[in-house]
């Protein structure tokens, strides 16, 4: 078993989380990562880049077959290059604590990701800037 943070499509209540989460992983609490997360053009997922803003997410214990599962989603290889990388990055969790776990960055270097970044997501929280894209639209 180990611990990853998600930020994304990943989280409680989003597209993939009913998928890849729910039922075959352990909720283990919320957190912030500093980073700069981005909306993408052309897809319903956001895109975490390093900088300086808090990334706000969640913390879930997975076993080996869920991560490689993620893995896939996430079109993380170990050998080949992809459109997300995992990094080793330091969470701060809502209680204080701090964990080094692994989240899945946004490769510039992979194909044209860079012309896809649309806007900085300026609070940090994807789940809560696809409710108020959502509010627009109406």
């Amino acid at each position: 078993m180990k611990q990853i943070f998600v930020y994304g499509s990943l989280r409680k209540g989003m597209y993939n989380y009913e998928r890849y989460v729910k039922g075959k992983s352990h909720f283990v609490g919320n957190g912030y990562v500093k980073g700069c997360l981005y909306a993408l053009k052309d897809a319903a997922y956001p895109a975490l880049l390093d900088g300086d803003q808090d990334v706000f997410g969640e913390i879930y214990e997975i076993d080996e077959q869920v991560a490689s599962a993620i893995d896939e989603l996430e079109g993380c290889h170990k050998d080949t290059l992809g459109e997300y990388y995992k990094a080793r990055k330091i969470i701060r969790t809502t209680q204080g604590a701090l964990l080094e776990l692994e989240v899945y960055c946004f490769s510039l270097d992979y194909e044209k990701n860079a012309e896809r970044l649309k806007a900085v997501i300026p609070h940090g929280d994807f789940v809560k800037y696809v409710k108020e894209e959502k509010k627009e639209a109406i």
